[in-house]
């Protein structure tokens, strides 16, 4: 039997916020549950707390998936994000990629920044195209991508950016270069 849901989000909130705090299967069902709640802010801490919870649980991998896809709320959907890049499964490289190309602009930066601590293999694809675009939130994402990734296998593209692009693509190609250690 399900406990007795509190009348106030920001009770649940702060319940969802806390419970992330500790580990065990009821703590992860309370955290899964929040994430289904109808206050955009409870799903948001709900999401949060998975990230610390979630381990590599199948259902929560998908749960924070569906948030990140396709919750209303653009918190929500980076938290889930957020969380989601921390899992190192098959298929979130794919689903990050298509949430790189969001239309919404903190989504989508969300997913450029998720790609960071996967290796350049699975990400070289997108962040090659999106640091190549003419938007310098999206090109920032990427190059602090692949800053944060650190491989010496972007140093070719990084050095033609820093040599041909327009003053912003220029400084972002240079710090990108410093961050792979070149």
């Amino acid at each position: 039997e399900a406990p007795p849901r509190h009348p106030s989000s920001s009770a649940r909130a702060a319940a969802a916020r806390g419970v992330a705090q500790i580990e065990g299967e009821p703590s992860l069902r309370a955290l899964l549950a929040a994430c289904g709640d109808a206050d955009m802010w409870v799903r948001y801490y709900g999401a949060r707390g998975l990230a610390h919870a979630g381990g590599t649980n199948a259902a929560v991998a998908e749960l924070l998936g569906r948030l990140a896809l396709y919750d209303p709320a653009p918190p929500v959907r980076i938290a889930a994000i957020e969380a989601m890049s921390q899992f190192r499964q098959t298929g979130v490289v794919s689903l990050l990629e298509q949430l790189a190309r969001d239309s919404e602009a903190e989504v989508g930066e969300a997913g450029r920044r998720g790609l960071r601590g996967f290796p350049v293999s699975a990400t070289r694809h997108v962040l090659s195209q999106e640091m190549s675009t003419d938007d310098p939130v999206r090109r920032g994402a990427a190059l602090a991508a692949i800053a944060r990734q650190r491989s010496a296998e972007w140093i070719p593209q990084l050095r033609r950016l820093a040599e041909t692009g327009d003053g912003p693509a220029r400084a972002g190609g240079l710090f990108a270069r410093r961050g792979v250690g070149s």
